[in-house]
């Protein structure tokens, strides 16, 4: 380009534009010529790949989220906290109650099976006093 006048300036960029829309018409009409199914690089595809598996996660967590229970406040909202803690502590105070009616009903059968134990004893040792009494007559 050095020692070019304008006219010939003007000139040659005019052909470099013009042979550079030729090379794009000639890569335009290879390109649709050959169609190519993969244009992505393994780095692209895994890239692809992380987006596809984030999105679906965010899907599957906004599912799972109650959007009407969820106000401005966030996770750290005491109102909600003391909801759920007086929920957890009926939820414990039932189970506490059930295992006490449990605890009550075996300890009610355990004394009725001691007793049935310590009248089964005097009745062995009932039968044992006549045994020795029986062996003692037969003896004599």
């Amino acid at each position: 380009m050095y020692g070019l006048g304008i006219k010939e300036k003007n000139f040659y960029e005019k052909n470099k534009v013009n042979s550079m829309k030729d090379k794009n018409k000639e890569i335009i009409k290879i390109l649709e010529e050959n169609k190519l199914t993969n244009i992505y690089s393994p780095e692209d595809k895994i890239l692809m790949e992380i987006d596809n598996l984030d999105k679906q996660v965010e899907m599957k967590f906004d599912k799972q989220i109650d959007h009407t229970k969820v106000d401005d406040r966030g996770p750290l909202d005491l109102t909600r906290q003391i909801e759920e803690t007086d929920k957890r502590i009926k939820e414990l105070d039932n189970s506490l109650s059930i295992a006490l009616e449990i605890n009550d009903t075996y300890q009610r059968d355990n004394v009725s099976l001691a007793k049935q134990v310590s009248d089964k004893n005097d009745e062995i040792s009932a039968l044992k006093i006549k045994l020795e009494l029986l062996d003692n007559k037969t003896q004599k």
